[in-house]
C-alpha cells in the first residue's frame, strides 16, 4: 500500500508526515501536519476517517510532533510541546495528558521521546538553553529520564543533548552533530550518543544490563561531504534565501567524524533498529536490526530520502520524499528468516 504522492484528493495528500502506526487489523494511521490530525486508511489504502484538527480543544493540535503505540497499545499523538492525546484503536479520543515529565529540568518537556505499550516513557530534555547557548559550535547537555504514569522511575543523569551551532541569538543542531538517541521496548531501554558503534541497554527499572556493539564504516568527514551537503540544502530552498544560506554554510564549523548513528526505533517484537548516519549524496541508508541481547539480525536498506515510521512482525512503514518534496507513505512486506543453526 502507498498513500500520498501527486494526488488531487485532499484525503490522500501528505505534507509533513510526523508518524504512522499499523494496527493489528491492518489499518494504517498517519499523523500529518498538513491535516493537523490523524488519518485512518483501510488495508487496501481506502481513506476511512480523519480525526482532530488545528486548535486548542480536545483532540486538536498546534502541530503534531509524533505518533506512538503507547499506553496499553493505544494510539498516542504528541502535540508541538509533547502533550499527549490518547486514542482508542478506533480513533475515539480519550484524554489529553501534560507534556511535562519529572526530572527534565526547568522546561520539563522532552527534546526526544519514545514510549512502549506498558506505559513507560524514555525522554531526553532540552537542558538549560539560556546558560548553555554560545555562538559557534558548542555541546548542549540535558537529563535523560525514565517515567511511568507521571512518576520518575530512573534518572540517567546529564547526557549530551546535541552538538549545536549558535549564530546571532539563534541556535540549532549541527547537520553532522551527535545527539543522544533513545528507544524502549516492553523489557528494555536503549540509550546512545552516537560517539561510537555502541548502545547502552537497561531494564525497566533503569538498571544497566549490557551494551550492544558492532563494527561500522569509517566515520571521517572530508571537505567533499560539506560540499555535497551544501549543494543539497541550496537545491531545496528558494533563490532569495540562497545568499544567506551560502554564508551560513560557508562559516559552518567543521567536525572530524560523523555520528555513528542518528535514530533508534523498536519494532513490535522488541528488536532494536538503528539507523546509520546518512552520508551526503548516498542513495540509500542502512538500518541495523538487533535482538535485545545484542545479536545482529539484519541490515535493511531504505531510500536515503525516506524515514522509517513503524515496524511490525511482517510489515514495514516508511515515508519517502521525492525531488518536489511530495511525500508518500509506503507499507511493504518484511520477511523474517530464522537464523542459521
Amino acid at each position: 500500500m502507498s498513500i500520498g504522492g501527486a494526488v488531487e484528493d485532499p484525503d490522500y495528500q501528505l505534507s509533513g508526515v510526523e508518524g504512522a502506526t499499523l494496527l493489528p487489523d491492518g489499518r494504517l494511521i498517519i499523523a500529518d501536519h498538513y491535516a493537523e490530525g490523524l488519518r485512518a486508511y483501510a488495508p487496501d489504502g481506502t481513506h476511512l476517517m480523519t480525526v482532530g484538527g488545528e486548535g486548542e480543544g480536545p483532540g486538536e493540535y498546534e502541530y503534531i510532533r509524533g505518533l506512538g503505540r503507547c499506553d496499553a497499545a493505544r494510539i498516542v499523538a504528541f502535540d508541538l510541546h509533547w502533550s499527549q492525546n490518547i486514542y482508542a484503536q478506533g480513533l475515539t479520543w480519550i484524554e489529553e495528558r501534560s507534556a511535562e515529565l519529572p526530572g527534565l529540568g526547568s522546561l520539563g518537556t522532552p527534546y526526544q521521546l519514545a514510549c512502549e505499550p506498558g506505559g513507560h516513557l524514555i525522554a531526553t530534555g532540552w537542558g538549560d538553553l539560556g546558560s548553555q547557548f554560545q555562538e559557534g559550535y558548542y555541546v548542549a547537555s540535558a537529563p535523560v529520564v525514565l517515567v511511568r504514569g507521571g512518576a520518575l522511575i530512573h534518572h540517567f543523569g546529564e547526557r549530551l543533548s546535541s552538538e549545536r551551532v549558535g549564530t546571532f541569538g539563534n541556535t540549532g543542531p549541527h547537520p553532522f552533530g551527535r545527539q543522544t538517541n533513545v528507544g524502549i521496548s516492553a523489557e528494555r531501554v536503549f540509550i546512545g550518543d552516537a560517539s561510537d558503534y555502541s548502545i547502552e541497554v537497561y531494564d525497566l527499572t533503569g538498571r544497566r544490563i549490557g551494551d550492544i556493539e558492532w563494527t561500522g564504516p569509517d566515520r571521517e568527514i572530508v571537505d567533499d561531504d560539506y560540499d555535497e551537503h551544501a549543494r543539497q540544502v541550496l537545491e531545496r530552498i528558494s533563490e532569495e534565501r540562497r545568499p544567506g544560506m551560502r554564508r551560513y554554510l560557508g562559516e559552518l564549523p567543521h567536525l572530524e567524524t560523523f555520528p555513528a548513528y542518528d535514530r533508534l526505533r523498536v519494532d513490535t517484537g522488541g528488536s532494536l533498529w538503528v539507523r546509520s548516519f546518512p552520508r551526503p549524496g548516498a542513495d540509500t541508508v542502512e538500518w541495523r536490526v538487533f535482538e535485545a541481547d545484542g545479536r545482529e539480525l539484519a541490515i535493511v536498506a531504505l531510500p536515503a530520502n525516506g524515514t522509517l515510521l513503524d515496524v511490525t512482525d511482517d510489515r514495514i512503514v516508511y515515508v519517502e520524499r521525492d525531488e518536489l518534496d511530495l511525500e508518500t507513505v509506503h507499507v511493504a512486506p518484511l520477511a523474517r528468516r530464522p537464523p542459521p543453526r
